[in-house]
């Protein structure tokens, strides 16, 4: 199934108490998905009852990945479209502060949206590496305890660099200005 991604039951996830969600359900790993290109698209092409935003990591110089909001009733409110190559910050191309900032924008302005979001998507080329990143520190800054520890336990190995910049992108998150342009491509 496309949304069975952990084998660890859910009530064995430790939440820290008094996090303020702004989602229509609190954020737990399994409503944090992490697919390679491919399954993304196959995600974006069902119907869904869950109303979800897609992060969109693809290489530098490739093309976007067939991911649309609103399609065939998929219920993908946001795609937010990033390129970056996994690498580490000295080998370049990498991820930069600014799109780091750009995901935790999205992210926690979320919650000022008429829209409540279920499920978050995030893929990158191989589901492995950058989204696993994203994805452990979009958990993190929800109150999920040993988040990186989660994903590393189904296989997935978050990017070092990408988690430090979400981290220190998520540090601020609360205090991002709505309507603040964003260079990065959201539908």
């Amino acid at each position: 199934s496309l949304h069975t991604i952990f084998q660890v039951p859910i009530q064995e996830f430790k939440v820290k108490e008094g996090m303020n969600n702004m989602f229509s359900t609190r954020l737990t790993p399994e409503s944090i998905l992490v697919f390679d290109r491919k399954r993304a698209a196959k995600y974006s092409y069902h119907v869904h009852e869950h109303t979800s935003i897609v992060i969109s990591i693809t290489d530098v110089g490739s093309r976007p990945a067939s991911i649309y909001r609103h399609q065939n009733g998929n219920q993908i409110c946001v795609v937010l479209r990033l390129q970056f190559d996994d690498v580490l910050e000295d080998d370049g191309n990498a991820m930069t502060m600014e799109q780091a900032r750009t995901i935790a924008r999205v992210i926690a302005n979320q919650g000022q949206s008429q829209t409540q979001v279920d499920r978050i998507v995030i893929h990158c080329e191989a589901g492995l590496s950058r989204s696993a990143a994203v994805a452990a520190a979009i958990a993190e800054w929800a109150g999920v305890e040993d988040a990186v520890a989660i994903y590393e336990a189904v296989g997935k190995t978050p990017n070092p660099h990408v988690l430090n910049l979400m981290r220190k992108a998520f540090t601020k998150a609360p205090v991002f200005k709505a309507g603040k342009p964003l260079k990065e491509s959201i539908q």
